[in-house]
């Protein structure tokens, strides 16, 4: 009974976590089948702005695991909770006013695509700071209990945003500047409706939120910009390996987004679990109780998880190739690449796993540093080899880099687990 309420528990995390991913995905298959030219400038416009989202949203990682530990300190969570919106609202305007000053020399090239993005860009980028905001949020309430309220306005901005692309894809022209509109007004609908459920469910006013200056300091620098930090790094090695992976052929290109979108479908039920098993742990922590017990169940349902999509994953794997793509030549290489793939997605969820158990323990900085120090390392391995790599060394060797933070991850959790907290 008890697997299946963490299970039930978990269910609203994995929802807030991936429905904008899962838009996404959806999206460019509607893009795809109907305006390659769209599609192509909504891709451009999104790489360009990846930097800029993941320097706005990354350092939140932590928020959740330091509500929980609060949730019976009702005064500090609020100032925490102040100084977050505060922190994260001045970044993520200051992120806007960036990609609008820069604007043109953002968008490098000529041609009708990248007349698209440039059209669009001053729009996208006002979305950056309702997301963070609205991110901060759906921290908050998780933290106290209120993913699955927060589970309903992620799936209502699903609903929404897909009908009025399927709207204007049916009556009118779709192009890019109409898919960032409708994306626009999603975020600033789905803000208010967090803002509405803060106050009504957790009775916080604007009255009520006022920044503390301890609580601010710390917040940026022990839990924000060491995550943000790391994250843009390990971003700029994901980027350094599709430009690779480029010069292997547009087919490999393919593939590799291929499996991008297997180990998100993956993660979704996996993450939600891990988000569960850290917010219990944290405040089973923050009021002093011995974590042993939700570390346990969380441990056993993890690898039950593992093994299970293991599985799905390795029996379903060409029907998984033909639903993401109709090329043959790319469902071949996903079917012959299906061991690293499966790596792949091992070593992801064991990185987002460790992360969470640390955060959950009040260790910020150690495990985003050191996965940024491996994972980076892979760029100077393949500059220095000895000739170029094949597509499944490549992956072989990014999930190997991957895999030694998650064994330094494993190793800091497990000292401060011995020496650093009191457990029963």
């Amino acid at each position: 009974m008890k697997f299946i309420s963490l299970l039930y528990s978990a269910v609203p995390l994995s929802i807030n976590r991936f429905v904008l991913q899962i838009s996404a995905i959806v999206l460019l298959s509607i893009l795809g089948h109907h305006n390659t030219n769209t599609l192509a400038a909504y891709s451009l416009l999104s790489s360009s702005l990846m930097f800029f989202i993941i320097a706005a949203t990354s350092g939140q990682a932590g928020l959740p695991s330091e509500f929980a530990r609060l949730q019976t300190n009702r005064s500090t969570s609020n100032m925490l909770l102040a100084s977050a919106l505060l922190f994260f609202g001045a970044l993520s305007l200051m992120l806007f006013l960036a990609i609008w000053l820069l604007g043109d020399h953002l968008i490098v090239g000529s041609g009708a695509i990248f007349d698209m993005v440039r059209d669009s860009l001053f729009i996208a980028g006002l979305e950056i700071p309702f997301v963070a905001v609205s991110q901060v949020l759906v921290m908050f309430m998780e933290g106290h209990e209120q993913a699955k309220i927060v589970s309903y306005i992620k799936i209502g901005q699903l609903i929404y945003e897909l009908f009025w692309i399927v709207i204007w894809v049916t009556f009118f022209q779709l192009n890019l500047f109409s898919v960032v509109a409708i994306e626009l007004s999603t975020n600033v609908i789905g803000l208010i409706l967090l803002a509405l459920v803060v106050y009504r469910h957790c009775f916080i006013s604007i009255g009520y939120l006022k920044p503390n200056i301890t609580q601010l300091v710390r917040l940026i620098f022990k839990i924000g910009l060491p995550t943000i930090f790391s994250q843009l790094l390990i971003a700029y090695t994901s980027f350094y390996l599709i430009r690779i992976i480029t010069g292997c052929g547009s087919d490999f290109l393919v593939a590799l987004s291929t499996i991008g979108a297997i180990v998100v479908l993956v993660q979704i039920p996996i993450t939600g679990i891990s988000q569960q098993i850290g917010l219990n742990i944290a405040r089973a922590h923050g009021q002093q109780q011995p974590i042993w017990p939700a570390l346990k169940m969380g441990l056993q349902l993890i690898i039950f998880s593992i093994l299970l999509s293991g599985t799905v994953l390795f029996l379903g794997r060409t029907s998984a190739a033909a639903l993401l793509t109709s090329s043959t030549s790319v469902q071949m290489i996903f079917i012959q690449s299906i061991g690293i793939v499966a790596g792949y997605c091992f070593v992801s969820i064991l990185s987002s796993f460790f992360g969470t158990l640390l955060r959950a323990i009040g260790d910020y900085t150690f495990f985003p540093s050191i996965a940024a120090i491996c994972i980076t390392g892979f760029i100077p391995y393949t500059y220095f080899a000895q000739q170029a790599p094949s597509f499944s060394n490549l992956l072989t060797s990014y999930c190997l880099f991957v895999f030694l933070a998650d064994i330094i991850g494993l190793g800091r959790f497990l000292w401060l687990y011995h020496f650093k907290i009191k457990l029963q």
